[in-house]
């Protein structure tokens, strides 16, 4: 019988080199799975969900247990979730142990290779692993799961592992670490069961079940192994915190794919003080161990090396580790629950949740570059707590630019590192998984990838992918066009080799290249290679047909091999590599047929598909250069030319397209060239000529750009533009042109000096006839201080050569000889050439100004109160005033004066003003005041006058303090009169005050008001003074009920509020209250009383409301009256009955018959009946007081 092995992703040796063996091409992916349902502390309320994610769109079949699903279709790149419910499926899930349930396990088949998820959970439970395809399993494992917690009265906790047959007839030998939950199985004791194409097998225990061994015996038929608990807790060594638990799920590796070298990364929860707890198993003796570089210890964890063959090490850690040995080991990472994290709050119920997990890790010798992953977020069908979910990556650090997530890349500063060589992400997808549960994770290199999630007390975790090769057991192609290894596929009508490594000699190969080319190789030549702990040979193809495919498709590559030294299988071994077969992409672009030089021309890609996505392009631009963008953008930088564009194309597959090409034309850029008027000034206008040319096409279009900001102007033809630059600079003009082939070019600035221009001014000198000369001063200035010429013209039509007209000097002087106007003019001319003239119109007054002035309200001059003099000079003859000069104290302050170089025209004179010391007593003060007026240099004259200044009375207004709005009136006496002396009478205004003083604050309004007190003196001046008062608000007060009734011995709250914050309650009398200080104090007089609730603001400001409380006492019954008209006792008087509205008082004879009624108690009974006295006896009453008092019944004696 020829028996197959099946490639993994570890290393094997060649004693163990007995199972089915795939070569390279054996990723995770497949087209054939077994999946097992394994025992859940929720039994079948728990539910199975499988996630299936594919490259490409496949059609998948699931049988589950023996029922066949309904054909489930998966779009390209996304992931796919089925719910298998044990309910429906009625053997599907396997809840016992040790028995052998037959045609149970998940069979998933599909049209191309998928990858699958297994995910079983239910509310705050659950547990996820990746599924390995058929074609990589083996024929031997080592269980792995933790300390298994104890069950308890209402659930069975036990560890346990699954097993699934895959053929028919297959014979398990299996040894446990412990013994059976039925005790029907003892520790390390084997036993051998059967087990037929989907059989499913489990075995559980009380005790954590780690390091059994499982194998098959007698044939190599392979088995899935799935192993973990229904549900388990723990926290690492040492922790002391109470756990909280969940199932464990995780499908095992063989000991086939184990590997050497293992990279590992914290979880989230871990970087937030979780710990993190590993298990090592080793697969050979005499290993050795050796983590984070050290074969001491691992961590705190005492290594003991070397380890002998199904060793367990554990070992905890927070942070990123190596693992390395010198044979195969399997290594596992488990989770801690939120209850062993010390930085969760009290009762550890977060932020840091979740619940126990483990994950087996793949070594870093079988990582994918490309992998789909679902994040396992909770749906009706099969819902979970999963709050939040993760990827962890960890990946050489030299290729984090290359790393994408969902088509984004990932900043650099988010990896951590972990050695110079290797580095880790945590990457938080919650929020896109809200969106799309499905990422897609690429990078040019392969990477560990990791998807997990938490909710509280619940967390999920699996391998996100996995290259399966056997490293020492597998065939590689190679391309024979440049003898270059080819990873994972291939292209049609290309010719390949394959080469095949083996751990061991072997003396005959049988090819089958999956095309229908066999060749047997009965002398196999071989090459020894030797690795750090295992010897390996390598024999290459030599049939005389190379290898060549022309559909694509998989096509499976085998090498049947004679091992000389099998181990207990039939010595014919087949290796099979899955050969994956693409059409190469056909290249194709779009770009235009003509384009401009130096212009940027786009070229798109349009190129089509090979059946993988097309990853690589090589653009030749036919000048030179290249591009190895998608869509380029180039730019020639010659025209008049004709360029060949070339694009070849590589698709994912790596398969390579023919060249496809065009031709484009590049068309030359016209030349720019302008020249402008000069000199250039500023605020003159320019003109800018064209003299530009072109060699391809005719220019249609010139558009200026004057380099100040001002809008461009486009113009259709080549006639001169003028331009104005607002001011100097050097400014950098372009023209762009436009030929009738479309090219513009590309402008290159000219500078254009633009000079400034003097800025002309020169000051008017005052001048009258009797003045020798009007000398001009020149105030010219130019910005670049460079020199300046100057023209004078004096405007003087009397001019002669002894008083010239014309000067050429910086400063001027002329000599008039008649009043009248004058325009002088000055031009300035720069160095540059640029010039400006100005004019101004100059007067030429008459020699003798007249000065005169009057002083406004003369008589009533109060010392506080500002003077006015009002201008009423002139000038005789002709002319205007040039100054004038004021003296407000002559005599007193002979030298203080104030002057006026624009004294204004003589048809609109001006006012003066001015202020003198004020004076508090009521005699008059004497001030002389000059009046100086010029009409030139030399010509002036003065006028004096005395005014009288009266005293004014000083008021004094002294602090007001602040008032309440509810006090009463009260008078001011704040302000007066200072010296008591001056004569006249005070007034008092403003808000809420009467001219005596009287202030009413509830007139005034809460706020801050201004006080004004006015001395009206004897002598018509006043004095005046300011002050303010505050009115704070009055509180509100108010109570919920006015007044109420209260039985006695009863209680009730008092209700009071305001509408101001912050205030004080006080109720009185105080009697009868459980506090008197509060709003709501209970009431319990036993007295009729009325509560006073004073309410007081922070401003001690008070208002008041009242509650009347009428208290019900018990009504008082005489048992007995006399109504025999003596005056005594001669009516039924019920004291405090009469307080009680509405009360009804009812009497009966011993007959039942009711001899007196009443309804609200007025009066007592006089004892008759309808007029007549009732005869002795004793009678019976109803008193029903109403108002929450219960009735009383009893019975009244009646004696006359």
């Amino acid at each position: 019988m020829e028996k197959k092995l099946v490639v993994w992703m570890g290393i094997i040796l060649a004693c163990l080199a007995i199972g089915p063996v795939f070569g390279q091409g054996t990723s995770n992916k497949g087209t054939d799975f077994w999946v097992a349902y394994t025992g859940h502390v929720d039994g079948t309320r728990s539910r199975l969900t499988l996630f299936l994610t594919s490259q490409k769109e496949a059609v998948v079949n699931i049988n589950a247990g023996g029922t066949d699903l309904a054909p489930v279709t998966v779009p390209a790149n996304q992931a796919v979730p089925v719910v298998i419910d044990p309910n429906v499926y009625g053997n599907v899930y396997i809840g016992g142990s040790d028995q052998v349930v037959p045609h149970s396990g998940i069979h998933v088949t599909s049209d191309v290779p998928i990858v699958v998820y297994s995910h079983i959970a239910i509310s705050a439970r659950s547990a996820a692993t990746l599924i390995f395809p058929t074609k990589s399993l083996g024929k031997e494992y080592y269980t792995i799961a933790f300390n298994q917690s104890l069950s308890t009265a209402t659930e069975t906790k036990l560890s346990e592992f699954t097993i699934v047959g895959v053929e028919d007839a297959t014979e398990v030998k299996i040894t446990p670490s412990q013994a059976s939950i039925n005790a029907t199985h003892a520790k390390d004791v084997p036993f051998t069961i059967t087990l037929n194409k989907g059989d499913i097998y489990q075995y559980q225990s009380v005790i954590d079940i780690t390091g059994s061994r499982i194998e098959t015996v007698g044939s190599c038929k392979p088995l899935a192994v799935f192993s973990g608990s229904t549900k388990n807790g723990f926290c690492e060594s040492g922790n002391p915190a109470t756990s909280g638990e969940d199932n464990l799920y995780q499908q095992l590796l063989p000991l086939t794919a184990w590997g050497k070298n293992f990279v590992t990364a914290p979880f989230y929860n871990t970087v937030h003080g979780a710990t993190d707890i590993f298990r090592i198993i080793v697969g050979a003796d005499n290993t050795t161990i050796k983590v984070n570089g050290s074969v001491v210890n691992a961590n705190a964890t005492r290594l003991n090396n070397p380890y002998a063959k199904g060793s367990v090490i554990t070992f905890t850690s927070q942070t990123a580790n190596t693992v390395e040995a010198d044979h195969p080991i399997s290594l596992t990472q488990f989770q801690t629950t939120q209850s062993c994290n010390p930085n969760n709050t009290a009762g550890r119920s977060g932020p840091y949740v979740g619940d126990p997990e483990m994950t087996v890790l793949n070594p870093i010798e079988q990582t994918l570059s490309d992998v789909t992953v679902y994040s396992a977020v909770s749906r009706t069908d099969a819902p979970t707590a999963i709050e939040s979910h993760y990827i962890n990556i960890i990946l050489l650090t030299s290729d984090i630019p290359n790393l994408n997530i969902d088509g984004q890349a990932i900043p650099a500063n988010q990896f951590v590192a972990i050695n110079n060589q290797y580095s880790y992400l945590i990457y938080d997808v919650t929020g896109s998984s809200k969106i799309n549960p499905s990422h897609r994770i690429t990078s040019k290199q392969g990477f560990v990838a990791i998807a997990y999630g938490y909710g509280q007390y619940e967390s999920y975790g699996y391998l996100a992918g996995s290259d399966l090769k056997n490293l020492n057991a597998f065939i590689e192609p190679k391309l024979l066009a440049n003898n270059t290894t080819v990873i994972n596929s291939g292209c049609t009508k290309q010719s390949y080799s394959f080469s095949l490594r083996l751990p061991y000699i072997t003396t005959n190969i049988k090819w089958d290249l999956g095309n229908g080319t066999f060749y047997e190789d009965t002398n196999p030549a071989y090459i020894t290679e030797t690795g750090s702990s295992v010897t390996t040979y390598k024999y290459a193809y030599t049939g005389p047909v190379p290898a060549r495919y022309t559909e694509a498709k998989t096509y499976t590559v085998k090498a049947d091999v004679l091992n000389p030294s099998p181990s207990g299988c039939d010595p014919h071994e087949e290796i099979t590599f899955g050969f994956d077969i693409f059409d190469p992409p056909i290249a194709s672009f779009t770009a235009p047929a003509e384009a401009c030089a130096k212009v940027n021309v786009e070229f798109k890609d349009t190129s089509r598909e090979g059946g993988k996505k097309n990853t690589s392009w090589l653009w030749d631009f036919g000048d030179n250069t290249k591009s190895t963008d998608q869509n380029p953008v180039h730019a020639y930088a010659a025209g008049n030319k004709t360029y060949t564009v070339t694009l070849i194309t590589t698709g994912e597959s790596g398969c390579e397209s023919l060249s496809a090409t065009k031709t484009i034309r590049v068309n030359s850029l016209p030349v720019p060239k302008f020249e402008y008027t000069k000199p250039a000034c500023e605020t003159k206008p320019m003109i800018f000529t064209d003299a530009s040319a072109t060699v391809n096409g005719t220019i249609t279009a010139w558009t200026w750009n004057f380099g100040d900001g001002s809008p461009e102007e486009t113009f259709a033809g080549n006639a001169p533009v003028s331009h104005t630059y607002a001011s100097a600079g050097t400014y950098q003009v372009t023209l762009k042109l436009t030929t009738s082939l479309g090219c513009t070019d590309i402008s290159v600035a000219i500078p254009v000096k633009v000079e400034p221009l003097p800025k002309v001014d020169f000051q008017l000198p005052d001048y009258c006839l009797d003045d020798q000369n009007a000398v001009f001063t020149n105030k010219t200035t130019i910005a670049d201080n460079s020199a300046l010429t100057y023209e004078w013209d004096f405007g003087d039509r009397n001019a002669n050569s002894l008083r010239p007209n014309l000067a050429a000097n910086r400063n001027a002087s002329h000599q008039y000889t008649e009043t009248g106007y004058y325009t002088v003019r000055l031009k300035v001319i720069s160095a540059a050439g640029c010039e400006v003239t100005l004019a101004k119109e100059f007067r030429v007054n008459g020699s003798v100004p007249v000065p005169a002035f009057s002083v406004i309200n003369a008589a009533t001059l109060c010392s506080t109160e500002p003077v006015s003099f009002k201008d009423e000079s002139s000038v005789k003859i002709f002319g205007e005033l040039t100054r004038i000069e004021w003296y407000y104290d002559a005599d007193g302050h002979p030298l203080d004066m104030e002057a006026d170089e624009d004294p204004g025209l003589r048809s609109a004179p001006k006012t003066y003003t001015h202020r003198y010391p004020a004076f508090h007593t009521e005699t008059v003060v004497r001030v002389k005041v000059k009046m100086k007026v010029f009409s030139g240099g030399s010509c002036f004259n003065e006028v004096d006058k005395v005014i009288e200044l009266k005293g004014v009375p000083e008021v004094v207004f002294g602090p007001i303090p602040s008032i309440c709005q509810e006090k009463t009136p009260v008078m001011l006496n704040q302000a007066h009169e200072k010296t008591g002396l001056f004569s006249g009478h005070g007034e008092y205004s403003g808000r809420g005050v009467s001219k005596s003083g009287l202030f009413n604050p509830a007139v005034a309004g809460p706020g801050t008001h201004t006080i004004t007190y006015t001395w009206f003196g004897g002598n018509g001046c006043i004095g005046q003074q300011t002050a303010t008062v505050e009115v704070y608000p009055s509180p509100t007060a108010a109570v919920a009920e006015e007044s109420f009734r209260l039985l006695e011995g009863n209680s009730k709250m008092l209700i009071a509020s305001s509408a101001v914050p912050g205030v004080t309650y006080k109720w009185t009398p105080s009697a009868g209250l459980d506090h008197d200080d509060i709003p709501n104090p209970v009431a319990s007089p036993t007295d009729d009383v009325i509560y006073t609730v004073t309410v007081s603001s922070p401003n001690q400001c008070t208002a008041s409301a009242t509650v009347n409380v009428k208290v019900l006492k018990l009504p008082l019954v005489p048992n007995a009256f006399t109504p025999n008209g003596d005056g005594i006792n001669d009516t039924w008087n019920i004291k405090y009955l009469a307080d009680y509205p509405g009360a009804t008082v009812e009497v009966f004879n011993r007959y039942g018959e009711k001899v007196f009624s009443q309804k609200g108690y007025a009066a007592g009974w006089d004892g008759k009946t309808n007029g007549y006295f009732p005869v002795n006896g004793t009678y019976y009453y109803i008193i029903d007081p109403k108002n929450g008092r219960k009735p009383i019944y009893g019975s009244v004696a009646i004696i006359r």
